[in-house]
C-alpha cells in the first residue's frame, strides 16, 4: 500500500467538524493524520469520535482509490517499459 502524502478535507465534511471545541477539533484532525500515514485507527472519544469516524470512512475510501491509481500507473509504467526494451534495435555481436 502507497503511502499518500497527506489526504483531502471535504467541504461536506464541515456540518461534522464546525461545532465542535477546539481541542477536540485537533484530536479529529491528529487522528486523521495517524489513520493517513500509518492506518491506525484510533478514534477520539465522545463527539469527537463521531466527527472522526464519518471522515474517517471517506478518508479509507480516498486511500483505496488512491491505491488502485497506484498499482495501475505502476503497470502501466512497466508496459511502457517493456514496450521500449522490445522496440530497440538489437545488435548483433558476437
Amino acid at each position: 500500500m502507497a503511502t499518500p502524502k497527506g489526504f483531502m478535507l471535504y467541504h461536506s465534511d464541515l456540518h461534522a467538524i464546525e461545532s465542535l471545541p477546539g481541542e477536540d477539533f485537533k484530536l479529529v484532525v491528529l487522528a486523521l493524520l495517524s489513520l493517513s500515514e500509518n492506518g491506525e485507527r484510533n478514534a477520539p472519544q465522545g463527539a469527537a469520535g463521531m466527527a472522526f469516524t464519518f471522515m474517517a470512512d471517506k478518508l479509507a475510501r480516498d486511500m483505496e482509490r488512491y491505491d488502485a491509481i497506484c498499482l495501475k500507473n505502476s503497470e502501466k509504467g512497466r508496459k511502457s517499459a517493456a514496450k521500449r526494451d522490445n522496440s530497440k534495435p538489437r545488435s548483433n555481436s558476437g
